[in-house]
């Protein structure tokens, strides 16, 4: 056995309530325990930690590594390069998406703060706008140049 909860949080830079977390979500295989119920663990454990401390930084489901976790004295690094990379290629669907939506966003933005610098502000009431002439009303409605 490697070390003790409180060793194995410095070593992989989790916190001991994260370490835990992980064993309660199934993210760990049974592990050993001292007669006094202390927590042992391996070094493929510690390594495994480590290795689910790198996936919450990069942002990718750490559910999906459960399946994982529930054979890691079985798996393989190639079983769980395979997995990751399946892991990896959705994030990296994910990112793109999401970075075409904020270049979207970027681009609306753009061009309201544009609009919002070229016309004089509108007196009239809220109720009372025109869509054509008031910024604010015509903010639902397609940008015009």
């Amino acid at each position: 056995m490697t070390g003790t909860i409180g060793e194995v949080a410095r070593s992989t830079g989790l916190t001991i309530k994260a370490i835990r977390y992980y064993e309660a979500e199934g993210l760990l295989p049974k592990l050993h325990r001292t007669p006094a119920g202390y927590r042992l663990f391996s070094q493929q454990e510690v390594r495994w930690l480590s290795l689910l401390r790198k996936a919450r930084e990069l942002g990718l489901p750490l559910g999906e590594l459960r399946p994982l976790a529930q054979r890691l004295t079985n798996a393989t690094c190639g079983d769980i390069e395979r997995h990751l990379r399946t892991l990896i290629l959705e994030k990296q669907k994910e990112i793109k998406s999401e970075l075409n939506r904020l270049s979207d966003l970027k681009t609306q933005l753009e061009q309201i703060s544009a609009r919002l610098e070229t016309v004089e502000p509108c007196d009239c009431h809220l109720s009372d706008c025109d869509p054509d002439t008031c910024v604010v009303v015509g903010l639902d409605s397609p940008l015009r140049s």
